[in-house]
């Protein structure tokens, strides 16, 4: 899928994203915290980023609930760079505003700040996915950039990443791209697909 078919693919699951019933987001999204809770995922104590839903994505403010409930910390991205698409995760408190990007985020800015690579698992947006963890983004390379290091995978292994999706938003055909950095797994209201080897039952087992 060369450059122009990936923005196609793009504006058109945008659409069907932003046409969605209210009342069929709200059912996608419980149906996915359900899967999430089914997992070993969620312990205490780790600390865990979750993206902030707009434009029709999954939302998330079900599964920010669950991993509290779970004894997680919550981190949410924060757009650092718009030019350099690059961003770091900050402590999620109850205040947010929308930023000058157009997605919300921590009112003050100025919690507490880490690196993703101290991040435990990641809970990533999703446009498109392919069979084999393949994931199509919004275009701006946030989580590419931020997840690179992860292609080499020699020292450092964190954190996990996972996607999450309505179900009609697998493609069979979606190739990826050198930069795309792989899911591990993706969870949708229709099921769970692990894209590594036993990874839903070694986190926590």
């Amino acid at each position: 899928m060369n450059a122009s078919a990936r923005d196609n693919t793009r504006r058109a699951l945008r659409r069907r994203r932003r046409a969605l019933s209210a009342q069929s987001r709200n059912l996608a999204a419980r149906a996915v915290c359900r899967r999430l809770n089914s997992t070993q995922l969620l312990r205490p104590g780790l600390r865990v980023g979750m993206y902030l839903a707009v434009n029709g994505e999954l939302d998330t403010a079900p599964l920010i609930s669950l991993a509290r409930r779970h004894g997680c910390q919550v981190f949410v991205p924060v757009i650092r760079s718009h030019r350099t698409s690059s961003m770091w995760f900050v402590r999620l408190g109850d205040a947010l505003h929308v930023n000058r990007f157009g997605t919300p985020e921590p009112a003050s800015g100025h919690g507490m700040r880490i690196s993703p690579r101290f991040l435990d698992l990641v809970i990533v947006p999703i446009v498109a996915f392919g069979t084999s963890g393949e994931r199509l983004g919004s275009g701006a390379g946030y989580y590419d950039r931020a997840f690179a290091y992860l292609h080499a995978r020699r020292a450092w292994h964190k954190p996990l990443l996972v996607g999450v999706a309505y179900e009609w938003q697998r493609m069979v055909d979606l190739a990826a791209e050198p930069w795309d950095v792989p899911l591990a797994a993706v969870i949708t209201d229709g099921g769970i697909q692990a894209f590594m080897p036993s990874i839903l039952r070694s986190r926590g087992r």
